[in-house]
């Protein structure tokens, strides 16, 4: 049996799920216009194989999606650091 490469598998639900994030952060960053975000989300959706995933996001950061950003910043504030806990008296 040989082996298929990975550009060629078929897409989890969890990789267009990122696919879409990734998406909708480049949209809400102003990087895609309404239609192009549109257009590519029709794309993710009817993808066959990781690469068509990789293709069309190719030109997009690849960072977490600002939500995840702000969820993982805020839950930080409220903890406060070592240093400042250790300083206080």
């Amino acid at each position: 049996m040989t082996s298929v490469p990975v550009e060629r598998t078929r897409p989890s639900d969890a990789e267009r799920d990122r696919a879409l994030a990734v998406l909708r952060d480049g949209a809400g960053s102003g990087r895609l216009s309404h239609d192009t975000f549109v257009r590519r989300m029709n794309v993710v959706l009817r993808a066959r194989t990781r690469g068509e995933l990789d293709d069309i996001l190719r030109d997009l950061p690849r960072t977490e999606p600002r939500l995840v950003t702000w969820t993982r910043n805020l839950l930080g504030r409220g903890t406060g650091s070592p240093s400042a806990r250790s300083a206080s008296p």
